[in-house]
């Protein structure tokens, strides 16, 4: 799976401003995220999180990992 973009809000220190971070298409370098213990790396038990899969075999797919 590959992330292309990524929005939130009212997470942690954001608070009401809609964040944006945009990843190249055509660039396979890893992303690694770093930062002291409780800046906010991990997700907690109740952050949504909103996925728009378009290609119905992969979502498909998505959801039954996501059930195991």
């Amino acid at each position: 799976m590959r992330i292309l973009n990524l929005e939130f809000k009212n997470f942690a220190s954001y608070g009401n401003t809609v964040q944006k971070l945009k990843f190249e298409k055509d660039h396979n370098d890893l992303i690694l995220l770093a930062g002291s213990n409780g800046s906010g790396k991990c997700l907690s038990g109740d952050t949504e999180v909103e996925i728009d899969i378009r290609d119905e075999k992969l979502y498909k797919n998505f959801i039954e990992f996501i059930k195991k």
